[in-house]
């Protein structure tokens, strides 16, 4: 016979009462993701209130990442909550933090790619992740899922933005580079024209930037910077970092296209900042400003 839990005041039955109580409270507060989303996307669109300059207001850009989080934390093999999380994690690091939180938000964005790509890896029966592979095998392994190169192009976009923080030649060092390139073209093998050729963008810019290390960044190729560029603008020609770093590219590698390039960033700088990007565009302002300047000391 089952023992008894006692009176209606013993304490064994008080503390039973309490935790189903408990029980019953959580469950009653549970949110499904797609509540959490939904608060997710309408503080994702308020990011640029209450700003101050160039500088977002951490309140609104901190409830989208919240909500994004308890969203991934319910359906942690969602791709779209994912991206919505990684996106929102990118933004809260460029535009409302500095120093070592703005290189912990970046370290953790990249994180939560490689364990989108790890769950990916997972379900697609493979023992090894798929970002361990050639970009070209992991490519032909997601044919059917065009949506995972927003795991691959965040991944990418985070470790970047981490590897500016902590100096490029440190980073190529550690062979961050190489890890970016690979993510970089796996995005691009994907889907090319996600994130307005984002994974053609972050090559074109690799290439641009890494330094030259024998036997270990011995691939930077200069020619590949003004390519992936140019093919970035071809896919994407309204996107104002494609046409910034297309025209960085010309003034570095291309002098005899040095008037292509002053228009280009002319023409940029007229152009914006564009309704509902305030703080995106007031940072490549600055940025194509500051490049024009430099042209024509």
């Amino acid at each position: 016979m089952p023992a008894r839990l006692g009176s209606a005041h013993s304490p064994a039955r008080r503390a039973a009462l309490v935790g189903i109580a408990a029980l019953v409270a959580s469950v009653a507060i549970a949110e499904p993701p797609q509540t959490l989303v939904a608060r997710g996307d309408d503080a994702w669109e308020r990011r640029a209130e209450g700003r101050r300059g160039d500088r977002a207001d951490t309140g609104p850009i901190g409830e989208a990442v919240s909500a994004y989080e308890r969203a991934l934390e319910a359906s942690p093999d969602s791709i779209a909550i994912r991206e919505r999380l990684l996106r929102a994690l990118y933004f809260q690091g460029q535009y409302a933090a500095d120093g070592p939180p703005r290189r912990a938000i970046h370290a953790r964005g990249h994180e939560l790619a490689q364990e989108g790509i790890a769950r990916l890896s997972t379900g697609l029966g493979r023992a090894t992740p798929l970002d361990v592979r050639s970009p070209e095998e992991t490519a032909a392994a997601v044919a059917d899922r065009p949506e995972s190169a927003a795991l691959f192009f965040w991944a990418a976009g985070h470790l970047g933005l981490w590897a500016e923080m902590i100096g490029n030649f440190t980073a190529a060092r550690q062979g961050v580079a190489g890890r970016i390139r690979d993510y970089a073209k796996a995005a691009v093998l994907i889907d090319e024209r996600y994130e307005t050729a984002g994974g053609h963008r972050i090559l074109g810019r690799l290439h641009t930037e890494a330094p030259r290390i024998p036997l270990i960044t011995g691939w930077v190729d200069r020619d590949v910077a003004v390519a992936s560029l140019e093919r970035a603008l071809a896919l994407a020609p309204g996107d104002p970092w494609n046409r910034l770093y297309m025209a960085d590219a010309l003034l570095r590698f291309r002098p005899r296209r040095r008037d292509e390039a002053v228009a280009m960033v002319e023409a940029l700088i007229a152009d914006l900042p564009r309704p509902g990007k305030i703080l995106e565009d007031r940072k490549t302002l600055a940025d194509a400003r500051r490049l024009l300047a430099e042209t024509r000391r």
